[in-house]
């Protein structure tokens, strides 16, 4: 009995003691969040789909979570969306989100909500729930804005989503497609309530980073983690060395593919590789731009050159970012058998 109040006591504490989000954008690489994603029919009965006048802040009917949820560390079952991009899990809320791209936080947004701001919904063919299931077994919950425009004379459209997932309890914001030549100026962000915000870089001037196609394929998105922000952290994601080669193919360019996940730009780092362990091989970069969420290739003056056949372990990683300690080092390390 004891052990179990102390599962519950720690079961609680790992959802409530994240009380902050992290945002990361994801617009240099295109896809889902969750790649290999794929839709599922679960609850399809209670599915929101609501048309909205063209122009008028509105409410749609309150929906429930198909799923356990955990927003700003606090379980919520219901929510609603308002024509202006706003999901709140406030639904007792009498406030409607005005059509404007003020920053946040402002008290014409409810607590507890999730924002696209700057537009609103036209003619709404569904604020639809779409439920995915990610190659980790985990549901996400879509809430799809079709056909934002820029009110009151509009010039175009745009797609976008707000993806809640299981388990994870992070929260992504789905660019999904837009007018060719369409970009408006948009606020990205999550209130917890009239004194806290958090928003991803670049509002209130956020525009699309989309491509035309209407396909999965060509989206982007921004992810809100439940954790400390973080200013300076980065990841080796990928490296030039094929997994399969021929020995005749040596010797082999290095380069490391690095993302910046801190909110920091980074304009330096250091980064290493070594081949089953041995040598260290480094190399300094210098007068970088990498803004948070960005991606550079990073190609190294020393080539992998194996002399046999058979498997070797390749293991990247990079460090002294602007010549300083990364803040997480638990995602460093690229390490690929080849």
């Amino acid at each position: 009995m004891k052990k179990f109040l102390l599962f519950l006591v720690l079961l609680f504490f790992s959802y409530s003691s994240f009380s902050q989000y992290r945002c990361i954008p994801n617009i240099h690489e295109y896809g889902n969040p969750g790649a290999g994603t794929k839709e599922t029919s679960l609850n399809t009965s209670s599915n929101l789909n609501v048309n909205f006048t063209p122009g008028v802040p509105a409410w749609s009917p309150v929906r429930h979570l198909f799923f356990p949820f955990y927003f700003n560390g606090q379980l919520v079952t219901d929510y609603k969306v308002s024509s202006t991009g706003v999901l709140t899990f406030d639904t007792a809320t009498t406030i409607v989100p005005p059509i404007n791209n003020n920053v946040l936080p402002d008290p014409q947004i409810p607590n507890q909500s999730v924002c696209i701001r700057g537009l609103s919904c036209s003619q709404v063919k569904g604020t639809s729930d779409y439920n995915f299931l990610t190659p980790s077994l985990n549901l996400q919950q879509w809430i799809c804005f079709q056909g934002l425009l820029d009110y009151p004379n509009p010039t175009g459209s745009t797609f976008w989503a707000i993806v809640l997932e299981e388990n994870s309890n992070n929260i992504y914001l789905v660019d999904r497609s837009h007018s060719p030549g369409f970009f408006p100026s948009l606020t990205l962000g999550i209130q917890i309530n009239n004194s806290t915000a958090y928003m991803a870089t670049g509002s209130p001037n956020i525009t699309c980073h989309s491509l035309n196609s209407g396909y999965s394929a060509d989206n982007v998105f921004y992810s809100f983690f439940p954790a400390n922000p973080i200013n300076i952290d980065g990841a080796v994601i990928g490296t030039s060395i094929p997994k399969y080669s021929r020995i005749t193919d040596a010797p082999i360019a290095v380069k490391a593919k690095f993302r910046n996940l801190g909110s920091d730009t980074i304009h330096s780092l250091q980064v290493h590789y070594s081949i089953n362990g041995g040598t260290i091989n480094t190399q300094n970069f210098s007068g970088l731009n990498i803004a948070s969420g960005n991606i550079q290739w990073l190609d190294f003056n020393s080539f992998f050159n194996p002399l046999n056949t058979g498997d070797y372990d390749v293991d990247i990683w990079a460090d002294n970012l602007n010549g300083t300690i990364d803040q997480d080092t638990s995602n460093d390390h690229l390490i690929q058998q080849t």
